[in-house]
């Protein structure tokens, strides 16, 4: 009998020393840093652990999700990082934000960065894009606004600025696509330039259909621009590269 206890014993202490670590053993291993997995509708939204940093994504697939948290990874190495915080979903639109901070730079609760797509992942990309450009520029951030839906298409609304320039002067900027995915990029196009002194801005009064081409007026920096296109996306892309002739 006692030959069994002893045995039981041993077998007991031996199951212990191999089981998997707890929950809290497992945080406290990694700190402040977490893992998390979220199903949205539409996608997913992840945050994973880099650096001993907690870093998120979102994407249409988890495998998408995961990519776009990889990929705001890369921004730590200036000293960003940024974390999910919330979505909206539209007719063929989703907006993203995403909390991000910088190294050296307070921006205390506006500390907001927003993306634009036709598809989550699409809008993934898009605040990675703004990501990107707050990490590259002395921290000019932009929010995004719900889109205006046009016949054809969609303005993107975004308000951009420096962390001196403050929430109440933030500069409105504007893309236009046929798509919200188009919208969302022609707007990171014009933040970049916004960055650098260049503000442009339009509107559903200055946007027309004349025959078969499409007319926007675009006002950047006290500038009046007149584009064409085919469509919403061309005629965009036509406003900006004549804006960054300026």
């Amino acid at each position: 009998m006692d030959k069994l206890k002893f045995l039981i014993a041993l077998s007991l202490l031996l199951l212990s020393l191999a089981s998997p670590p707890t929950q809290a053993q497992q945080a406290q291993s990694i700190g402040r840093c977490s893992t998390d997995t979220r199903i949205l509708v539409g996608g997913f939204a992840v945050t994973r652990c880099y650096d001993g940093k907690s870093v998120g994504g979102i994407g249409t697939t988890l495998d998408d999700a995961v990519a776009n948290a990889a990929a705001m990874s890369g921004l730590l190495s200036q000293g960003v990082r940024c974390v999910y915080s919330s979505f909206e979903a539209g007719v063929g639109a989703f907006i993203v934000t995403f909390g991000c901070s910088k190294d050296g730079i307070n921006l205390g609760r506006s500390s907001t960065i927003g993306g634009l797509g036709t598809t989550l992942t699409d809008a993934g990309n898009n605040v990675l894009g703004f990501a990107m450009l707050y990490g590259a520029s002395n921290g000019y951030r932009c929010s995004v606004d719900t889109p205006q839906m046009l016949p054809g298409g969609y303005i993107g609304k975004f308000g951009c600025g420096y962390p001196e320039d403050g929430s109440n002067r933030a500069s409105t900027i504007n893309g236009i696509g046929s798509t919200a995915t188009d919208a969302g990029a022609n707007n990171l196009n014009f933040a970049e330039l916004a960055a650098t002194g260049t503000k442009c801005g339009t509107g559903s009064a200055n946007i027309s259909l004349q025959g078969l081409a499409y007319k926007v007026i675009y006002s950047c920096s006290g500038h009046n621009l007149v584009a064409y296109g085919s469509s919403l996306t061309a005629a965009g892309h036509d406003a900006l590269i004549q804006a960054q002739g300026l």
